[in-house]
This record gives structure tokens, sequence and C-alpha cells, in this order.
């Protein structure tokens, strides 16, 4: 008796296969977030949110578009001045931030005191 028949049988579980993928071939989580830090390693045009629940704005301090969360991986386009925001840690900045957040893939201004 094959392995996957008697397992099945002995544990009581059906087993449905809808890949041809063997288990060596298929990616392991380590793989995968591997490749996503990889490909989001700050420095450059590529930038890490610093903040919860953070409003990105259509302009800077205008209409909200998305809504980013710590740790979101964006590209950095441009930065300009706009209307003072006072950070969480009490500093004020008038500078803001036209990026695109790849994990809800919106472009939008976000203020500086979150980059």
């Amino acid at each position: 008796m094959s392995l996957r028949p008697f397992a099945a049988t002995t544990l009581g579980c059906a087993l449905i296969f809808g890949s041809t993928a063997t288990f060596a071939e298929a990616a392991s989580p380590a793989q995968t977030q591997a490749a996503t830090a990889q490909a989001c390693t700050p420095g450059g045009p590529i930038s890490i949110i610093k903040g919860t629940n953070v409003n990105m704005r259509a302009t800077p301090g205008g209409g909200w578009v998305g809504t980013a969360q710590n740790g979101d991986c964006v590209y950095w386009y441009e930065a300009t001045s706009g209307p003072v925001v006072t950070c969480p840690n009490g500093q004020a900045t008038n500078v803001w931030h036209n990026v695109f957040n790849y994990r809800i893939s919106v472009r939008g201004w976000v203020s500086g005191c979150f980059l």
C-alpha cells in the first residue's frame, strides 16, 4: 500500500490532489519570506511605512485614497511640502512623500512622519 492512501485511511482524511508539484518543488515559507524581504530592502526608492493606520492622500493633506500599515513596502516617487502634521513623537513636519504601496496597490501621499 502506498503511503498516501495508508495515511488517509489511518488518519480518516480525504486526500485531494489539485497540484502536480511535489513537496520538494513547492516553495517553502522561508524561501517566500526571503524573496519578499529581498524585494523590499529599504534604500534608493524603496522604503518601509513606520506607523499604524497611516492615511494615504490624493494630494498632500488631501482626500483619503488608502490606509498603509506598519511594515508596508512602498516605492518612493517624490517629496514636496504641504500641510504641517504633528508626528506621533511630537515633532512637526510639512514634508509629504508620494509613494506606491505594494500591499494595497495604491499610490498616494503620506506625511514624512511615517517614512
